[in-house]
């Protein structure tokens, strides 16, 4: 079941106009350990054999496209920076997430990132070590928190609540748990990408959506709609880690090896750190 918005056009034109990137001033602490990690990435040597595409879709703070048409988001930025500390040379894909997750299943596209380890994937895909962990929360629309009470999201479709989720997401085992339910099928609506369900909301096709709780806050930030959209207060679950999804078909375990350990000794330097605190706080 597809879902069309009759705000997606209107909410997609205020998100490239209102999008801005979360990038530290030039001065502060975050931008300096940034800008070291850079530098020292610059001198490292390139691997003449290493030249990866990375898929993304629109999904802030994670990627992005800012106000200068510059792709941005922790994960961008991560991924620069792992590969430019491996001798990487990196390339990147615009298309939907389905459209990407099935590229990189026939080795046309190289990496996702912000991806859910799954026995399905795992069948052509590689996993590299956690980048970070994922939360989702439960957003519906502002003054409708008391009209949906639950005390688990099994509850809330028994009462006839209309679920929006992103198309080939895969989310905890207690949102997997109400896709898979058969009873529940007419009653969820899926869409290519956040902004798209919080149109969906607004325009009553739906009644709640589920969405990582840092691209949420982004999509309400950006698109100023603070009064209209609230979290609702119902858990979920407890999180997932999520990491880089590798084509088998492209990428060899040496590399996702090499990777991993740039990845580590960002962390290390507190690179990482920075980038997590320049994008995601």
């Amino acid at each position: 079941m597809r879902h069309l918005c009759r705000a997606v056009t209107l909410i997609i034109l205020g998100a490239a106009l209102a999008a801005c990137s979360r990038q530290a001033p030039p001065d502060s602490p975050a931008a300096g350990e940034a800008a070291t990690a850079a530098e020292s990435a610059a001198v490292m040597p390139r691997d003449a054999d290493c030249r990866l595409s990375m898929g993304w879709d629109p999904w802030p703070p994670f990627h992005y496209e800012d106000v200068g048409g510059e792709l941005a988001g922790f994960d961008v930025a991560l991924l620069r920076a792992m590969a430019a500390e491996a001798g990487c040379e990196l390339q990147f894909e615009r298309d939907s997430w389905g459209a990407l997750l099935g590229k990189l299943r026939e080795g046309r596209l190289d990496l996702l990132t912000g991806a859910t380890s799954t026995e399905e994937r795992q069948e052509f895909a590689l996993f590299s070590a956690p980048i970070r962990r994922e939360e989702f929360a439960l957003y519906v629309r502002a003054g409708e928190v008391s009209a949906w009470r639950a005390d688990s999201p099994g509850d809330l479709m028994e009462q006839g609540f209309r679920l929006g989720v992103i198309d080939a997401y895969v989310y905890d085992d207690v949102i997997e748990s109400i896709l898979a339910a058969p009873d529940y099928m007419e009653q969820v609506a899926y869409a290519h990408f956040g902004e798209a369900l919080g149109g969906m909301l607004l325009d009553g096709e739906i009644d709640g959506f589920v969405e990582n709780v840092y691209a949420a806050a982004s999509i309400i930030r950006r698109l100023g709609l603070s009064e209209s959209i609230t979290r609702h207060p119902l858990r979920l679950g407890e999180g997932t880690d999520v990491h880089i999804m590798y084509s088998k078909a492209s990428v060899s375990p040496k590399q996702v090896a090499q990777l991993d350990a740039a990845l580590q000794r960002l962390k290390d330097s507190g690179s990482y750190e920075a980038l997590r605190v320049q994008y995601l706080e």
